[in-house]
């Protein structure tokens, strides 16, 4: 028989969590007790009623949630009763973000998805020459085959493009070479140019552009230079070339429906490391990409005075391919639109070239070519635009593919999917073939790919959907690497996947690419205390938005139920969101008509580890405005002790703007004006 010992218990308490994030304090004993055996059985008895009874009303207050979010967006929202499952580990909510389940295919999506077929730039006006090894050479077949019935070819000539001194946003053109009806060879230094072919009446019939990648003897030897220091001072393991690749408006979600070839090839065949709860971090796509390549929010970077006057140069040192190029790499950029770009909307982007090797001149000459642009905005002649942008990543990939010449490209294309997200289906076919030809070049053997978005679709019919507000909130992020390195590192690749179900951001990812250009194979684990950490590092199971950098209104973690309140404190709470709403335009009401709510889409209850607090209730809220019919969403707070509503963090508009906020130039206020002039 064991010894009965006598214990000591004192103040022991029990705190349950309840489904809707509650928690339920069960006091165990509130005195000191001197147990016995009678004593401990007693005690025993009791906790197993305690259990029973708590269980019991965990699975029923999470049937009466699941319940009441079947039925809480009928009115707006169709397809909600599919994907509220929430995560794998339902009893970590009190300590882990746990990302609502969402199925991207679910039946009830078709009628706000559309599935668009591939590029066909096959009616546009025709290239009729390309480059090969720096020769033009003219396209004699297709040339007989596109020639109109009449016409006679007559010669083709080139043009250098450059860069206007001062400015990101204007280019002119250098003299003309000679003409030639074969082929002629580009000059060495000319990077840029567009090659004009005429007929017999001295018609240009067609344009093609080229942006080149040149090896420069002078910039090669100051880059080795740099690289050299780089070895000796740094020591880095690796120094693997970086690109990363960008698409504006695209949830992770969203790019398993449209781009099933581009992912599928990203995962099976380059076994691809994907983020399977990564959350943006700002509304639009400047602070995100600020986030991605600085490491600092859109606060930071603007206490820079000198960056408010316009230009990104007094910044750019702040910026990953600066620090690439510091240790010697070679630094290229793509941005495919002339002004709706993170550096270019509304303001000047860079004074100075801001990489080595800088497509930009190419670009505002194509963007601007009526003759060759045609009707199809993705297509430039009867090319995909996709296809003429990434071969300056093909040839950068086949030019330094050697391990002692590294680069750093980034690239980001905002013209396929930021009006309509859907249209990414059109690109799949020319994505999928982009990633194989790179693979192709050899030069993904010593080369890191980040693939990323900026954050999920914030415009069209799917955002008035439960799924369509949780896709705004995340992006999808895949990391490529070289085979051998997963052999060589398997304790880097493991904490990879580990972090492959925590919370991540933008600011990660920037931590993750500096460790990449210092590299030292360093794993470990993360603290809740940093903002940004490495993804070499385990990052915190308990991590909440808050410790990550996530603004409360942008947080994938958070979850929602139907409030209990009556209409008093719904029009209370509704009121103080339009107040917010007509506050940002209350300087320029000369120009914008004041706002009134033409509709309440959705008031919900938000509870989420950031949130957690007794003294105020959390409530997301959508209207519908009048004039304009702008939708807007944003999180209000309820002091519990005084009934005041305030609006926390940003308000988000959802639907497009075009045409009703031209009287404004501001680029955030443009959201919030319906122009009266």
């Amino acid at each position: 028989m064991c010894p009965v010992h006598n214990k000591t218990i004192s103040g022991l308490w029990a705190l349950i969590e309840l489904g809707d994030g509650r928690g339920l304090e069960v006091e165990l004993a509130t005195e000191r007790l001197t147990t016995d055996v009678n004593a401990g059985r007693n005690t025993y008895i009791v906790l197993v009623v305690i259990v029973i009874w708590v269980s019991a009303m965990f699975v029923y207050n999470n049937k009466i949630n699941m319940f009441v979010l079947s039925h809480l967006l009928s009115k707006d929202s169709p397809v909600l009763n599919s994907f509220l499952q929430y995560g794998e580990d339902h009893t970590s909510l009190n300590r882990e973000c746990v990302f609502p389940s969402t199925d991207p295919f679910d039946p009830a999506l078709k009628k706000f998805v559309k599935t668009y077929p591939p590029f066909n730039c096959s009616k546009n006006t025709p290239h009729i020459v390309y480059v090969e090894k720096f020769v033009i050479k003219v396209n004699r077949t297709k040339l007989k085959r596109v020639l109109q019935p009449g016409a006679k070819f007559k010669h083709c000539r080139y043009k250098e493009i450059l860069r206007l001194k001062g400015s990101d946003k204007r280019i002119y053109y250098g003299e003309p070479s000679t003409v030639f009806t074969q082929k002629m060879v580009i000059k060495p230094r000319h990077e840029n140019i567009v090659v004009e072919c005429y007929i017999s009446d001295d018609t240009v019939f067609s344009r093609s552009y080229f942006a080149l990648i040149r090896v420069n003897p002078e910039k090669e030897r100051a880059l080795k230079k740099q690289y050299k220091k780089h070895l000796l001072k740094n020591s880095p393991l690796e120094t693997l070339s970086i690109f990363m690749i960008g698409m504006d408006g695209m949830s992770k979600q969203n790019f398993e429906r449209t781009m099933p070839k581009t992912r599928n090839f990203l995962l099976d065949e380059l076994g691809a490391i994907e983020l399977h709860k990564y959350n943006k971090l700002g509304y639009s796509t400047l602070p995100n990409v600020v986030a991605l390549l600085t490491g600092n929010s859109m606060g930071e970077l603007n206490s820079n005075l000198k960056f408010k006057k316009g230009f990104f140069d007094p910044v750019n040192r702040m910026f990953l391919w600066s620090e690439a190029k510091k240790l010697g790499y070679r630094t290229g950029m793509i941005l495919d639109n002339k002004e709706i770009t993170s550096f270019h909307y509304l303001r000047k982007g860079f004074n100075q070239t801001p990489v080595d090797y800088y497509l930009r001149p190419t670009l505002l000459a194509w963007r601007s070519d009526t003759l060759m642009r045609g009707k199809y905005s993705n297509c430039f002649g009867d090319s995909p635009v996709v296809t003429l942008l990434y071969d300056y990543w093909i040839q950068m990939a086949s030019t330094f593919k050697n391990e002692n010449t590294p680069f750093f490209g980034y690239s980001f294309a905002a013209h396929l999917t930021h009006d309509n997200c859907h249209e990414a289906s059109k690109g799949d076919d020319a994505y999928h073939k982009f990633l194989q030809d790179l693979v192709a070049t050899g030069g993904l053997n010593n080369t890191v790919i980040v693939w990323f978005s900026d954050h999920g679709q914030r415009f069209g019919r799917i955002r008035s959907t439960y799924q369509g507000r949780i896709e705004t909130n995340t992006p999808y992020l895949l990391l490529i690497f070289p085979q051998w390195f997963k052999q060589k590192y398997p304790e880097v690749m493991q904490v990879l996947k580990i972090n492959q179900e925590r919370l991540t951001t933008h600011f990660d990812v920037y931590e993750t690419v500096k460790d990449l250009l210092y590299f030292k194979a360093k794993t470990g684990k993360g603290t809740v205390h940093e903002r940004g950490i490495s993804l070499f590092k385990e990052i915190p199971r308990e991590r909440t938005c808050a410790q990550a950098g996530v603004p409360d209104e942008f947080c994938a973690c958070a979850q929602f139920s139907q409030p209990q309140i009556n209409d008093t404190v719904r029009n209370l709470i509704t009121s103080a969101f339009l107040e917010r709403v007509n506050s940002f335009t209350q300087d320029i009401t000369d120009k914008c008509a004041r706002l009134s709510i033409a509709s309440v889409e959705s008031v919900l209850q938000v509870t989420s580890n950031s949130l957690r607090t007794m003294k105020a209730r959390n409530f997301r809220v959508v209207i519908t405005v009048t004039p304009g019919s702008g939708r807007f969403e944003g999180l209000v707070q309820l002091s519990n002790k005084t009934e005041q509503a305030t609006v926390v963090g940003e308000v988000v508009r959802s639907n497009l703007y075009r045409g009703q906020a031209d009287c404004v130039s501001d680029p955030f206020l443009r959201q919030f004006c319906y122009c009266t002039v």
